[in-house]
């Protein structure tokens, strides 16, 4: 990776925005249609993207790693939690047990 500074969890994932994504993409859907209709109907746009959904991710997802440098853009990650609420007959406890973590899971 270059010069992008790094994600919080996943050293090689450029930065998250607040919201958790780190690109935004502000161009129209409409135009993309149109750059991928090329004169076809509706109704045949319609079936081409659905016969060729696979093939249309992973191009965008090459674009996203030339474009954004990310090897591991389509991988899931979940943070540990940072605390864990435990219950019982005499009350509740929370404990901290992740630095690092985010949310609490009740038990």
């Amino acid at each position: 990776m270059s010069n992008l500074a790094s994600d919080n969890y996943i050293t090689d994932f450029p930065s998250r925005m607040s919201d958790g994504r780190f690109m935004t993409d502000y161009s129209s859907n409409c135009s993309m249609n149109l750059g991928m209709q090329e004169n076809m109907s509706s109704y045949n746009y319609r079936h081409m993207l659905i016969k060729n959904a696979t093939q249309i991710m992973k191009n965008m997802d090459t674009l996203n790693q030339q474009k954004y440098g990310c090897n591991s853009c389509n991988q899931t990650y979940v943070p540990d939690a940072e605390y864990v609420q435990k219950c019982d007959h005499t009350g509740c406890n929370i404990e901290k047990v992740s630095e690092g973590g985010i949310g609490i899971i009740r038990s």
